[in-house]
């Protein structure tokens, strides 16, 4: 008789397989519990706290031996024998990382306690490093970097160890994760993690170390949204859908507890109530706001359901509601004829197309602030069109164009409602002008600027005599000045 052997043998096999064979998890990972990605800013970065290496810290983007500093790049050291770094290991040009001159000792890196995880729990341990030699440094024949991760009970017994062997010179800049996967033993809730420097010093042993990571470790989880070909959907804001979410964990759990997350617009996971199947329904009425849906499920043995430091998760299905456009053209503008007008429009919307119309007489009609010089009043229209699908949307402005002023040259402030205040109306919406009246000894008995307001024919509160008075009218600082007679009439 042929041996049956069962899918969840298989998979047992296949899990335990990558465990034993590949030093980085091959499974689903959880949110780190350590994540120590050294910040960023300008140079040189501020030092680690004593405790968490043995190196001295040094305010140089080229330590010297036996030295570390925190920095976001690196360039020219010892006679160029270094790699230029301009990032850390994401491209961030201002994250830093930490540089290591290793000593003729070997030394620690990095050490950190970590206290209330979770016990018979499989975590990875993993930093990215880079090699600073260049390989024609020193003759060719530098030293190499190599490395121990070792996590170890806080009285000092070993758990686990991994040893990354030499790490060899590139000839460019290279950034590589090394680490290993461990499981707690029973009981064991707090561990120490070191990194140890085990070549000596000298020319050579010279490393950049970023993103040193403490993450739960399991069997692979799938997740997949019922009827799409990716696991990122999107629609319009305004549109109502529901979705079936799935998924399934691989075997390696002994009695595993599943839950389902959500985030909204990267604040944070949180546990979906009631959500514990391998499916999730997911309904988005109409009223939702834009944003980004992203779902994950999760999975914990059972007696550790409690923590979420223990849950491994898988990668987020995201459900996208794209905005629809928004158009404002600004507010209305008076120019004299001659001048430039500028528009301040505003357009949101996510991806977008922006434009005006028309573009006679415009400099950049792809601006939301272009400048218009039109003859005559003109209306400009803004349109903004959602590069997602979601709509087309339009708004209007009106350049106004002053080419005659009518400026009246009487009124009657005599307190019958009619014509009482003199002003000119002509003046309404230009942002910068000035008026003064004069009586006919020259003395000034009205001023306004840039204020649309009228001459009630008083002076300090006392009405003024009937008769002739002298307007001047300044617009623009001087592009235009008008002058002429006033009659009081009573």
């Amino acid at each position: 008789m042929r041996p049956v052997c069962s899918v969840f043998a298989i998979a047992v096999m296949i899990f335990l397989f990558q465990t034993t064979n590949a030093q980085l998890c091959k499974g689903s990972l959880g949110d780190p519990i350590v994540n120590i990605t050294f910040g960023s800013g300008t140079n040189p970065g501020k030092s680690l706290i004593a405790a968490a290496t043995t190196y001295q810290y040094q305010a140089s983007v080229c330590p010297n031996d036996g030295f570390y500093t925190v920095c976001n790049s690196t360039s020219g050291c010892f006679s160029d024998s270094w790699h230029t770094l301009s990032a850390d290991h994401t491209g961030n040009t201002n994250g830093y990382f930490m540089l290591v001159n290793a000593s003729y000792q070997p030394g620690a890196f990095y050490l950190d306690t970590v206290r209330g995880i979770c016990s018979n729990t499989t975590f990875e341990f993993a930093a990215w490093v880079c090699n600073l030699l260049r390989p024609s440094a020193c003759s060719g024949n530098g030293i190499e970097p190599n490395l121990t991760f070792s996590i170890e009970k806080t009285d000092g017994t070993v758990l686990s160890t991994f040893n990354t062997g030499n790490i060899p010179t590139t000839s460019s800049p290279s950034w590589k994760q090394v680490g290993f996967f461990f499981t707690t033993p029973v009981g064991v809730t707090d561990v120490v993690l070191r990194m140890v420097n085990n070549a000596p010093g000298g020319c050579g042993n010279d490393i950049a170390l970023d993103d040193i990571t403490l993450r739960p470790c399991g069997p692979d989880i799938k997740t997949s949204i019922v009827g799409a070909s990716s696991n990122s959907v999107s629609f319009c804001e305004g549109e109502a859908h529901t979705y079936t979410l799935t998924g399934t964990v691989m075997a390696g759990y002994t009695n595993p507890s599943l839950q389902w997350q959500k985030n909204f617009n990267d604040s944070g996971w949180v546990d979906i109530p009631g959500a514990h199947a391998t499916t999730l329904a997911v309904n988005l009425p109409s009223s939702m706001k834009e944003g980004t849906y992203m779902y994950r499920l999760t999975a914990v043995e059972t007696d550790n359901i409690g923590s979420t430091a223990c849950r491994t998760a898988a990668n987020p299905i995201s459900i996208i509601i794209n905005p629809t456009p928004y158009a404002n053209a600004g507010p209305d503008k008076t120019i004299l004829e001659g001048d430039v007008a500028q528009p301040e429009g505003v357009a949101t919307g996510g991806n977008i197309d922006y434009s005006w119309s028309p573009v006679l007489n415009m400099n950049n009609a792809q601006s939301l602030n272009p400048e218009v010089t039109p003859p005559t009043s003109t209306d400009y229209v803004l349109s903004v069109v959602s590069k997602f699908g979601c709509g087309t949307v339009t708004d209007t402005m009106h350049v106004f164009v002053l080419k005659d002023f009518f400026v009246p040259n009487a009124f009657t402030p005599n307190r019958d409602g009619i014509n009482d205040t003199w002003n000119i109306p002509a003046l309404k919406g230009l942002p910068n002008f000035e008026i003064r009246v004069f009586n006919r000894y020259g003395q000034l008995v009205f001023h306004t600027r840039n204020n649309f307001i009228g001459w009630n024919g008083k002076f300090n509160g006392t009405d003024q005599p009937v008769g002739l008075y002298v307007y001047l009218v300044n617009i623009e600082n001087g592009k235009r000045i008008l002058k002429g007679p006033l009659a009081l009439i009573r």
